[in-house]
């Protein structure tokens, strides 16, 4: 079944929005991407 959501999402597009920012203790985009995982994603394809 993981394989069949795989295949389905191959070619989604995810947009992360980073909210706040202007807060004293909000992450960065580098701090985000590297908490999320999102080069992993990027190399994918």
């Amino acid at each position: 079944m993981l394989n069949e959501w795989q295949d389905e999402l191959r070619d989604a597009v995810l947009l992360v929005f980073a909210n706040k920012q202007d807060l004293p203790n909000a992450m960065n985009a580098a701090e985000i991407t590297d908490k999320l995982g999102l080069h992993s994603l990027r190399q994918r394809h």
